[in-house]
């Protein structure tokens, strides 16, 4: 999800458009990646 919406940002152009707005998609993407890592190990 959160690689999806980071790709979906950067064809909008947003992303690449404001610095601000990359800063933010990434720290958006990094927390949804801890999360998706939690979320597997306690799964598993």
């Amino acid at each position: 999800q959160a690689r999806y919406y980071l790709l979906l940002l950067e064809k909008e152009g947003m992303v690449q458009r404001s610095p601000l707005r990359r800063g933010m998609a990434t720290y958006w993407f990094l927390k949804g990646e801890m999360q998706a890592g939690q979320n597997c190990s306690s799964t598993t």
